[in-house]
């Protein structure tokens, strides 16, 4: 199975800005849009909870940084991460 490939893009997006106020001063953390290929034998969900806990430590932490999730148009998620957490993502998978 070819590795899935995640692409992170910083969230430009008025109505989605609106939604996590540009950046949270406490703890450092913007949005990010995660895209990614169609993974196979998984449910989707389950496989973006699985990618964020491998970078912020735990289900519960990557319950609490999941915004939304796209499975129409595009799959992929929108999550609260750090600068370094967005990058680690990207550095675990190759680019869309």
């Amino acid at each position: 199975m070819e590795r899935t490939r995640l692409a992170i893009f910083f969230l430009f997006s008025i109505s989605l800005l609106s939604l996590s106020k540009a950046k949270d001063e406490a703890t450092n953390t913007a949005v990010y849009i995660v895209l990614v290929e169609k993974p196979e034998g998984i449910q989707l969900e389950a496989f973006y909870l699985k990618t964020l806990s491998a970078v912020l430590g735990s289900t519960e932490a990557a319950k609490n940084a999941l915004i939304d999730s796209y499975k129409f148009a595009t799959y992929g998620f929108a999550a609260r991460l750090t600068q370094k957490q967005a990058f680690e993502i990207s550095s675990k998978l190759s680019f869309l």
